[in-house]
């Protein structure tokens, strides 16, 4: 029993490793472009390589802890997952509307 939760500890911090690895380069990335006034076309496009390997990070262990945190309901929860993803969205793209960044 020990050994299976020493398994599941190591697991865990590598998860949450992974998941601030993604995090501190989303952050990164949103500084850089937040800080530097003209980015050359260089710059943006190395900015959209890293805002997609951290979306790569994000997806699978999102899904993988929310399968942790509900066992036996995978179908459930990653359906949660996904209607809260799409709330996400519907949201940002209404407020859009209304808000510009001009």
């Amino acid at each position: 029993s020990s050994g299976i939760n020493a398994e599941y500890g190591r697991v865990w911090v590598a998860q949450k490793l992974i998941l601030s690895f993604a995090a501190t380069l989303n952050l990164a990335v949103l500084i850089l472009l937040l800080v530097w006034h003209s980015p050359s076309y260089s710059v943006i496009v190395g900015c959209v390589i890293l805002w997609g390997v951290a979306q790569g990070i994000w997806q699978p262990q999102i899904g993988a802890l929310y399968a942790e945190l509900n066992p036996g309901e995978q179908i459930a929860s990653f359906s949660h997952y996904r209607l809260w993803e799409s709330v996400g969205y519907t949201l940002i793209f209404s407020l859009k509307q209304v808000r510009t960044l001009n």
